[in-house]
């Protein structure tokens, strides 16, 4: 989200923002906004919630968020 702020990125359509990759000693963790119709095929964990999916709204605009 930070870089994306940074970059005036919120609040405009998920495909004009930046995804980011983070290598960790022995991870990766990654995090990109999708689109609405992927989201919504994800899988779902036991609870019904999308296991990788985060919806935030930021700027007045809803993202779908793919984080692992």
């Amino acid at each position: 989200v930070t870089i994306n702020y940074l970059m005036d990125n919120l609040g405009k359509d998920y495909a004009n923002t930046v995804g980011i990759v983070d290598l960790g000693g022995g991870s990766v963790q990654m995090a990109y906004a999708i689109p609405k119709k992927e989201a919504l095929s994800s899988p779902k964990s036991s609870d019904g919630q999308y296991s990788y999916v985060k919806e935030l709204f930021l700027k007045g605009t809803k993202y779908y968020l793919y984080v692992h």
